[in-house]
């Protein structure tokens, strides 16, 4: 049995408005990078870089998201020691929240290429604008977690803290579909297509740099925290937790997740508008559907995270996202009209989303807390640096592989390539759900846990 929370509502709620903003950045970066540079026939937008095939099945989208990443992947550690190294004013971490806010005015100049054509100067830009983004972006999301399992005294303390980033990012999801909705606003006022799209960025990106800075001011002092245990060097951080073996096995199936996860929020706008053949200011009225269906889960969830675990609830989801990738590939096919065809889809994806919200942070801070106290390493920062790796590298071949996948078909009447990359997403979960089940022992975790004195 669970004992009660020990962290304020409060604290809750300035921990979700920070991570509620960071999210809504890259929800939509996830959202329309792939449609704002590889926009549907019809869609209004310029081109701005070369759409065919470069070599293979691989196009210019799918090569500068795997620069970008790879770069990504390399400064990740780096950064996620420093953050456990680092000492400052009410603890290390806040110092680099400060740097990592400044990636919601960078997202905006992700969208703002050179030239309104196809140049290699677009494509330059975008490679620039992303690598400096994911950077920044990580300052922001290691310490933002790390704070976690600072501020946690207990399995129910993580398990809430965990609850509240689940309910910021389902919020996030539908404040980053609303961006269509501004489209329209702005050019019913007049805006052409590309500067519509351009302002919606700009809004979108200011709101999440005021929501980053909330917790800055607000998160208690953690800077008295975790003395007394050991802090690894970059070298040493990274081959521990390679070798954790509760970590590397959770890394291996998050990364599944992030795969399938990241082509399903690219693949969203191309499934509604041409798939389903709506008009794209209809995502905006799904995405709260996913939301509402979400939300209703936690309070479940969160009971169930602490009795039957988050393993089994892992396993549980990534079953329902398989189910759901697999239908998704016959959206416009059924009897149903699109719009009860793209309720039914989101209502489905928010119950799996919903439990995936709450319990990959909380499987990761159960690890970093296990690691500080049964064997007395303070390694939060490498752990979520880990988990970080697993997100962006997850994104990266999920982007990537949608992009290619593109090549096959993204138009109305010509969409196979959008069917084909769902029902890959689909064996993409299955085989994440038996990995998990297979692999992660959460019970030795929790016994040996609570031998040493932890919960």
């Amino acid at each position: 049995m669970q004992r009660d929370s020990s962290v304020p509502i409060s604290v809750l709620v300035y921990y979700g408005i920070g991570i509620c903003g960071l999210w809504l950045i890259w929800q939509a970066l996830l959202f329309f990078l792939v449609n704002f540079y590889i926009p549907p026939t019809g869609d209004g937008l310029p081109i701005f870089i070369y759409q065919g095939k470069i070599f293979l099945f691989v196009n210019a989208i799918a090569i500068i998201s795997f620069v970008t990443r790879l770069f990504d992947f390399i400064t990740d550690p780096i950064i996620g020691n420093l953050i456990d190294k680092h000492k400052g004013k009410k603890g290390g971490r806040f110092s680099f929240l400060k740097i990592g806010s400044l990636s919601a005015l960078l997202f905006v100049l992700i969208f703002l290429p050179i030239h309104n054509y196809p140049s290699p100067i677009n494509a330059a830009w975008l490679l620039f604008t992303l690598t400096i983004f994911y950077l920044v972006f990580t300052c922001y999301f290691i310490p933002y977690f790390t704070l976690m399992v600072d501020i946690s005294k207990s399995n129910g303390d993580r398990v809430n803290f965990a609850t509240s980033v689940g309910v910021a990012i389902s919020l996030s999801l539908v404040m980053s579909a609303q961006v269509p909705l501004l489209w329209e606003l702005f050019q019913s006022h007049g805006f052409t297509v590309l500067q519509s799209r351009q302002l919606g960025f700009v809004v979108l990106g200011v709101i999440a740099f005021v929501m980053m800075l909330v917790p800055i001011f607000t998160l208690p002092d953690t800077s008295n925290l975790s003395k007394n245990a050991a802090v690894l060097n970059l070298k040493d951080a990274m081959k521990y937790i390679s070798k954790n073996r509760y970590f590397r096995p959770y890394f291996i199936c998050v990364l599944f997740y992030y795969i399938a996860n990241a082509i399903f929020v690219a693949g969203v706008p191309y499934l509604i508008t041409v798939l389903l053949d709506l008009n794209a200011t209809q995502i905006a009225k799904v995405a709260p559907i996913i939301f509402l269906s979400s939300i209703s889960v936690y309070p479940l969830i969160n009971v169930l995270a602490k009795t039957i675990g988050k393993k089994l609830l892992f396993f549980i989801a990534m079953i329902m996202y398989s189910i759901g990738f697999a239908a998704a590939s016959y959206l416009g096919k059924y009897s149903a009209s699109s719009l009860m065809q793209a309720y039914t889809i989101a209502a489905y994806f928010g119950v799996a989303a919903g439990i995936m919200s709450i319990i990959l942070s909380a499987m990761c801070a159960d690890i970093a807390e296990h690691s500080k106290k049964c064997l007395g390493v303070v390694s939060e920062a490498a752990f979520f640096a880990g988990k970080n790796m697993a997100l962006k590298l997850g994104a990266v071949i999920g982007v990537s592989t949608f992009a290619a996948f593109t090549l096959l078909g993204k138009d109305v009447g010509h969409d196979l390539g959008l069917r084909a990359i769902n029902m890959l997403s689909s064996a993409i979960c299955f085989i994440g759900a038996m990995l998990v089940l297979t692999l992660y022992s959460e019970k030795k975790l929790f016994q040996e846990l609570q031998h040493a004195g932890g919960s």
